[in-house]
């Protein structure tokens, strides 16, 4: 209604019926729009229209990280140091506004035509003062990019998110 290009995030119906699902995506799109920050994809809206539930936010007209270390291999230093910086600079602005967004991976990290980096993806951050989405005992993210507290069901913190950003880099 706005003329205005935007990335739709659906929800695929199967998933649905499954426990605690539907409210896991609703608590993404809740949790990305409580966040502005000019690295964090901003979310404009949360809908559900017959049944089909879908988040609305910024489309972003570039590449994932992990597309451009598949292409690039090895990146030169100074283009590492300015990733770092912006992703640093967004889990440090959704740390301070308590959430932890735990799947800190090269396919989270978007980065514009300009060379803006963007993170996306807080489908599994844990917000300090909500009720937890997952099971005591279960661990969540993607393996190759998850702290050692993730793995032993240990206390998540920032330094989750930064150990994981570690691994990237």
């Amino acid at each position: 209604s706005l003329d205005r290009r935007v990335a739709i995030k659906v929800m695929s119906p199967a998933m649905v019926y499954g426990p605690g699902l539907v409210e896991r995506f609703r608590q993404e799109a809740r949790t990305a729009a409580a966040l502005s920050h000019p690295n964090i994809i901003p979310v404009y809206a949360v809908r559900e229209v017959d049944g089909l539930l879908f988040f609305v936010m910024k489309v972003i007209e570039g590449t994932s990280l992990d597309a451009i270390i598949e292409e690039m291999g090895p990146m030169p230093v100074p283009m590492i140091a300015a990733i770092l910086s912006q992703v640093g600079g967004a889990l440090g602005y959704a740390h301070r506004h308590g959430v932890v967004h735990r799947d800190i991976k090269p396919a989270n990290i978007l980065l514009d035509e300009e060379g803006w980096v963007m993170v996306t993806d807080f489908g599994i951050a844990k917000v300090t003062d909500s009720s937890a989405l997952t099971l005591t005992g279960m661990s969540v993210g993607t393996p190759t990019y998850m702290s050692p507290e993730q793995c032993t069901d240990g206390e998540v913190t920032g330094a989750t998110d930064q150990y994981s950003l570690g691994v990237v880099t």
